[in-house]
C-alpha cells in the first residue's frame, strides 16, 4: 500500500508540472530537433554582423566552454567574432568581441582556424601571400614566442592557406598558388611558428579542405573540373596517391569537392558540388572505402545527391556519430541555408528538422552556409554569409540537435 501511494504521488507531481504555467511545463520546453535555439542570439537563434561593408564568414570553431569563433573577412581586413554560448559578443576578446586586423596595411582575410592550448591559429591570406596568425583565444592578444613579436608568418610561395589542422606539436596547412594552380602542404612548429618543411601536392588544381587520420593527411579539391582527393604522409608530407571522382551527380560537368571527414574505420565522407543531368548543380555526399573506391552500401551506390539546386560546403560528425552537412539550396527561390543530418549509410535522419533537413532564410536575400561545428551539447553551429557583394554580412546560427 505504501508503494502504491508513493507511485500515485509521483504521477500527481508530474501532472502538476505538465500543467503548470498555463500548460507549459518542463516537458513542453524540450526543443524540437532541427529548430533554431531560442536561447541564442536574443531569441531568434542566430546573429548577423554588418560592418557596413562586405563581411564574409569562412569558418567556425567552438571551444571547450562553448564559445564560438567565426572567422572570415570584415571589409578588407581579417575578422574574428567571438560569441558567448548565448550569442552575445565576448567583450574580453579584443575589447568588444571583434578582432579586425590587417598585416602591414594590406588586404588580409581568414579562411580557417583551430584552437590548442589557449591559442587561436588562423590561416588565410595577406597581400596575396599565405599567412598564419596566432592570437590568445581569450583576449585576442598576440601569442608570446610565435614567430617573433608580430605573431604571424607568411609564405610567398602561396597566395592563400585554405585550411589547417593542429596535431601534437605541429600545424599543418594546405594552400594554393592561384597563378599556376599549384597545391602545397606545409608544416610549422606549433610553439614558435617556425617553418618545418613543405611539399608540392599537385599542379593545375584547387584545394578546399583537409583532414588528418592516423599516418596520413587527406585533402580535397578540384582538378580539371573533377573532384579529387589527395593522400600525403603526415611525417614527411610526401605524396601517397590520389583519387579522381567525376560525374558524381550524372551531368558530365564540374565536380568540386569542398570538405571531408573520416570515421574510425577509415571510411571517407566528402561533400561538394556536382552538375546533375538536369543541368543544375547539386550538393553531394559520397562515401569512399579506405582504398578510395565507392562504398556502394551508402545511399545510392555510394552517392547521396540532394534533390534541388544546391551546394555542399562543409561536413562533420556530431556527438552521436551522425553526419552533418551544410551548404545552401535554391528550392525556395533565393539561396537559403541548408543543413542535412544523416547516418553513415546515407539515410537522412527523419527525426531532425523536416525529415532530415533544415532550410533557413535569414534577413538579406541569399545565404551561403560555409562552415559547421558541433558544441559540447551536440548543438549544430553554422556560419556563413548573408547577402552578396557589399551587402554581405556574417551570420552564425545555433540549431537544436
Amino acid at each position: 500500500m505504501k508503494k502504491l501511494i508513493t507511485f500515485l504521488s509521483a504521477v500527481a507531481t508530474v501532472a502538476i508540472l505538465i500543467g503548470c504555467s498555463g500548460g507549459k511545463g518542463f516537458i513542453d520546453e524540450i526543443p524540437e530537433s532541427g529548430t533554431l535555439d531560442e536561447n541564442f542570439g536574443g531569441g531568434n537563434g542566430y546573429r548577423v554582423y554588418d560592418s557596413g561593408n562586405e563581411d564574409k564568414a569562412n569558418d567556425v570553431i567552438v571551444d571547450s566552454s562553448n564559445n564560438i569563433y567565426v572567422i572570415g573577412k570584415i571589409d578588407n581586413s581579417l575578422g574574428v567574432l567571438k560569441y558567448k554560448p548565448n550569442g552575445s559578443l565576448n567583450s574580453n576578446f579584443d575589447g568588444d568581441g571583434i578582432l579586425n586586423m590587417q598585416i602591414n596595411n594590406q588586404t588580409t582575410y581568414g579562411l580557417a582556424g583551430a584552437i590548442k592550448d589557449n591559442r587561436l591559429i588562423i590561416a588565410g591570406s595577406t597581400n596575396m601571400k599565405g599567412v598564419l596568425i596566432c592570437r590568445d583565444k581569450n583576449s585576442a592578444s598576440k601569442c608570446s614566442g610565435f614567430s617573433g613579436l608580430n605573431s604571424y608568418v607568411d609564405n610567398t610561395a602561396l597566395n592563400s592557406y585554405n585550411d589547417l589542422k593542429i596535431e601534437n606539436n605541429y600545424i599543418y596547412t594546405v594552400g594554393a598558388k592561384w597563378t599556376n594552380g599549384k597545391v602545397y602542404l606545409h608544416k610549422y612548429v606549433f610553439n614558435n611558428g617556425n617553418y618545418n618543411h613543405g611539399q608540392l601536392v599537385d599542379n593545375s588544381a584547387y584545394v578546399s579542405g583537409m583532414f588528418i587520420k592516423n599516418s596520413y593527411i587527406f585533402s580535397v579539391g578540384m582538378k580539371n573540373n573533377d573532384a579529387i582527393i589527395w593522400r600525403n604522409n603526415k611525417a614527411s608530407l610526401s605524396n601517397n596517391g590520389y583519387k579522381i571522382k567525376m560525374n558524381i551527380a550524372g551531368g558530365n560537368g564540374i565536380d568540386n569537392a569542398k570538405n571531408l571527414v573520416i570515421d574510425n574505420d577509415g571510411n571517407i565522407y566528402i561533400t561538394g558540388i556536382s552538375k546533375a543531368s538536369d543541368n543544375k548543380f547539386k550538393l553531394f555526399v559520397i562515401k569512399l572505402k579506405p582504398n578510395g573506391t565507392y562504398d556502394t552500401t551508402f545511399a545510392n551506390n555510394g552517392k547521396y545527391i540532394y534533390t534541388f539546386q544546391s551546394m555542399g560546403q562543409d561536413i562533420t560528425f556530431d556527438k552521436n556519430g551522425k553526419l552533418v552537412v551544410v551548404g545552401n539550396t535554391k528550392e525556395n527561390g533565393d539561396d537559403d541555408v541548408l543543413v542535412l543530418r544523416m547516418d553513415k549509410n546515407g539515410n537522412l535522419d527523419t527525426s531532425f528538422g523536416d525529415n532530415g533537413k533544415v532550410v533557413e532564410d535569414l534577413e538579406n536575400g541569399d545565404q551561403i552556409a560555409k562552415a559547421v561545428a558541433i558544441d559540447n551539447n551536440n548543438k549544430i553551429i553554422v556560419a556563413g554569409s548573408d547577402g552578396v557583394g557589399n551587402n554581405a554580412d556574417m551570420f552564425v546560427m545555433k540549431i537544436n540537435p
